[in-house]
């Protein structure tokens, strides 16, 4: 746990113990009583590290939390200096293979070259997006106010520790014209500028902000109503790669959101993208837009009539024998037509039937029908209204004398309908006329789908912290390349979990826990030196990452030069 330098004093109500020998300060935040025991025991959180003899300790950054007031004059008097006083013993590890992955990627080069325009040399601006995205990281945690802790007993570029006023000046510098040329210098680096599939996805981050213009009231995923800011993640397919993270308007549709994104995508100079979308993107517009630009799509189709219409054609092919794929352990049939009058193109409908999920729909319906039931036998023999019955009009034949329910049975042709298709749904392409290649591809999309669930849980992202737009946008962006980082990680180290017998010594956290471990030690004041040998698992790491201990030390080497 890091502790500041600076002393405040033990506040009132606290409670000091010792453990192994040294003092410490202690938040009591509820008392619970123990029946059998009979007293009552603190439930605590430590703040500090008393000072001996004196009544005032070192803080933590847990005391931010329980006295905020207090942190803010110490704030003002110590951490808005930019000279707060690096640790005797810093972790080297993690910071050191984040910015070595950093260089191998290009990405140094990139930032330097779009964001940092002085002239100076002092590379300022790039130097804090890595600090600050090696930070989140390897913590896990978003929140501004911690990084100068964080900075303290941590490698960071640079060579000093960044206030945190400081650190939001500097993402107020990142602008987007800066991210768009970043952005598209970086897809060129990583892309297959002859063919490339691009997985997009979209997602909101709820904010309690209304300083910023972009937040605004809009349904979330569980179809809430929330203020929040809307984003959309584009990744490369062939090697996992994100490419481009877009922040819009909280209130915009994923589908109005992408057509910008596909515009853009055009005059980035990559011929021959297929763009893979789920449901939520399915619209004759966008498929034509995107064919009028020679590209190609692979969806999910929204199940509407023209689609049932299909279900209703090729009912008996996909539901026999002939359709089975034992590979994908399903059913496909692939139909081909003209989706445009005016587009001499024909499209894939690849019809797909899993007999799996039919059962897990059967067993759902199953499940909602007996609890209605158990309602309904209640409400037997008791006078009630249309009105009351109406959720249950579709689902059962209701028999009423005398507006008294008297008895009740299920609806065949609700169950019928409800169970039509289940299990069935189809993938539209342009492009893929094998039905087994076109559902492999849209599987991949799903690590679209984790790189958000990474960016939001992993980074501590449910909620933006942030109440300034263009601080917010410089936030992001940092954000965004720690995730491109973080998951090249978890590529990278891929073939090490393959092959332990524990599968979780080399997940994407406890790789970053072990790198956290190496250390180097201040010595004499001058210099700091890793004065211990590298284990194992840690050599293993670095390996993966295609880097050499070397690299990771170059950071050290820099720091020196500042004492």
């Amino acid at each position: 746990m890091a502790y500041l330098d600076f002393p405040v004093e033990i506040p009132k109500g606290t409670l000091i113990a010792k453990v192994s020998g040294k003092k410490y300060v202690y938040f009591v935040e509820e008392k619970v009583y123990k029946k059998d025991k009979k007293y009552n025991s603190n439930i605590r959180k430590c703040i500090g590290k008393v000072i001996e003899n004196t009544n005032t300790m070192y803080p933590n950054d847990a005391f931010r939390i329980y006295f905020p007031n207090e942190y803010e004059a110490l704030n003002e008097v110590h951490l808005e200096s930019d000279k707060l006083i690096l640790s005797n013993c810093l972790k080297i590890g993690f910071t050191g293979s984040f910015f070595g992955i950093a260089e191998n990627l290009k990405i140094t080069d990139l930032l330097i070259r779009y964001f940092d325009d002085d002239e100076s040399g002092s590379n300022e601006v790039s130097q804090t997006i890595l600090n600050y995205a090696a930070k989140v990281v390897a913590t896990q945690n978003a929140t501004i106010a911690s990084y100068p802790f964080y900075a303290r007993e941590n490698l960071m570029l640079g060579g000093k520790v960044t206030s945190e006023s400081t650190l939001c000046d500097i993402f107020k510098r990142i602008k987007k014209d800066k991210i768009q040329a970043f952005t598209r210098e970086r897809i060129k680096l990583n892309s297959d500028t002859q063919g490339v599939f691009l997985s997009c996805d979209g997602s909101n981050i709820k904010t309690d902000s209304t300083d910023i213009e972009i937040a605004e009231i809009g349904h979330n995923k569980n179809g809430n109503e929330e203020n929040q800011v809307a984003f959309t993640l584009v990744t490369e397919q062939n090697n996992y790669r994100p490419l481009i993270l877009n922040a819009y308007k909280g209130s915009t549709h994923d589908l109005n959101a992408i057509s910008p994104i596909v515009s853009l995508l055009k005059e980035y100079d990559i011929n021959k993208i297929t763009y893979i979308f789920d449901r939520g993107y399915f619209s004759t517009a966008l498929m034509r837009k995107i064919l009028n630009q020679n590209n190609d799509f692979l969806i999910m189709a929204k199940e509407n009539t023209k689609i049932k219409q299909i279900y209703d054609k090729y009912y008996d092919e996909i539901h026999s024998f002939d359709s089975y794929d034992s590979e994908l352990d399903m059913h496909h049939f692939t139909h081909v037509e003209k989706l445009f009058k005016n587009i001499d193109k024909s499209v894939y409908f690849h019809i797909f039937y899993n007999p799996e999920n039919k059962q897990i729909i059967e067993k759902k319906v199953k499940i909602e029908l007996a609890n209605d039931m158990t309602v309904l036998k209640k409400l037997l023999g008791l006078k009630i209204t249309e009105e009351e019955l109406g959720q249950y009009s579709e689902k059962f034949d209701l028999y009423m004398e005398n507006d008294v329910l008297t008895s009740f049975a299920v609806s065949k042709t609700w169950v019928e309908n409800r169970l039509k298709y289940a299990g069935m749904f189809v993938l539209v392409t342009s492009k893929l006329s094998d039905a087994n290649y076109a559902y492999t591809k849209y599987r991949n999309r799903d690590y679209t789908e984790k790189l958000f669930a990474m960016l939001k849980t992993s980074e501590d992202l449910e909620v933006l912290r942030s109440h300034d737009e263009d601080h917010l946008l410089g936030k992001v962006f940092s954000l965004f390349i720690g995730l491109i980082i973080r998951n090249e990680i978890f590529i990278k180290t891929k073939e090490l979990r393959k092959n332990s017998k524990d599968k979780n010594a080399y997940t994407t956290t406890s790789c970053i826990r072990e790198l956290s471990c190496i250390e180097a030690i201040n010595v004499s004041g001058k210099k700091y030196k890793n004065i211990r040998a590298y284990t194992k698992k840690q050599k293993a790491i670095i390996k993966a990452l295609n880097l050499d201990i070397k690299i990771i030390e170059k950071g050290l080497f820099s720091l020196n030069k500042w004492f």
